[in-house]
């Protein structure tokens, strides 16, 4: 053993997986909604997808519904496929910030900064992933 080793402490680190359903809130209607989750101690990877059939009175922007509390600070979840967004962008991301819920920043082509610009519209399908830590 290394000097210096410390022992892990005696708190168990559980493994917990599980699902989630993410929810742009409204009258939103899908045609598919679903994700997964794995949470090791503090730590959850997290992935979902999005088929909206009818926006309706659902947020354009906002993904409500995650299974855990996200820590405070800024956590970046990654887009892997989006398609019929309802604003051309060329880039997204997901950031959380202390709660259960996604914010779509993305960037327009005309644009420096990435900002909340309506994403989800009727037909939009999006599929991402990522981690964060919990509260």
């Amino acid at each position: 053993m290394p000097i210096g080793y410390a022992f892990p402490s005696s708190d168990a680190i559980t493994l917990e997986e599980g699902t989630w359903t993410p929810s742009l809130g409204g009258n939103t209607t899908y045609t598919a909604q679903s994700g997964n989750y794995t949470k090791i101690g503090k730590m959850v990877f997290l992935n979902g997808s999005i088929a909206v059939t009818a926006i309706g009175t659902g947020s354009t922007y906002v993904i409500s519904g995650m299974p855990f509390v996200s820590g405070t600070g800024y956590w970046g979840l990654s887009v892997g496929y989006s398609i019929s967004l309802a604003t051309a962008v060329v880039s997204m991301e997901l950031v959380t910030t202390g709660g259960t819920t996604m914010y779509v920043f993305s960037r327009t082509a005309a644009n420096v900064s990435s900002a909340a610009n309506p994403i989800f519209g009727n037909g939009t399908q999006l599929f991402f992933s990522g981690c964060f830590m919990t509260a």
